[in-house]
């Protein structure tokens, strides 16, 4: 006697290939996995960006104008850096974001003061 492993289908119905049936569920695993990599793609992209608008605000002068703004947002941006590094990428975009704002408020600010503030020495005659 005999065994037959792979029974052949019913008469008039085709048979479905056994290749494809799991398919759909390989496709929906691979999806999942591509996109379990995007918490720390989302959130470099900010931190990038904010770090860009801090050393913006310093080149044009926030340190002096506009201390407080300039060191909230190099603050938030260390601590963007600190939450990513513990792969809370959530958290880390909220302070990212924090730090561009901070950093766009310290350029607007400095631009406001630095116009209005007189220079640290007068200009002396000489002798």
């Amino acid at each position: 006697m005999s065994r037959t492993i792979h029974p052949e289908p019913a008469a008039g119905r085709p048979q479905a290939p056994t290749a494809r049936r799991g398919q759909p569920w390989c496709s929906l695993a691979l999806l999942l996995l591509l996109l379990g990599g995007c918490g720390p793609i989302a959130s470099t992209g900010p931190m990038l960006h904010a770090r860009d608008l801090v050393e913006f605000a310093r080149a044009a002068g926030s340190e002096r104008f506009a201390m407080y703004e300039f060191t909230m947002a190099r603050e938030y941006l260390a601590k963007a850096r600190e939450e990513w590094a513990y792969s809370d990428f959530q958290k880390a975009r909220e302070y990212s974001d924090l730090a561009a704002d901070f950093a766009k408020r310290a350029v607007a600010r400095t631009k406001r003061d630095a116009v209005t503030t007189p220079a640290t020495e007068p200009v002396r005659a000489l002798p």
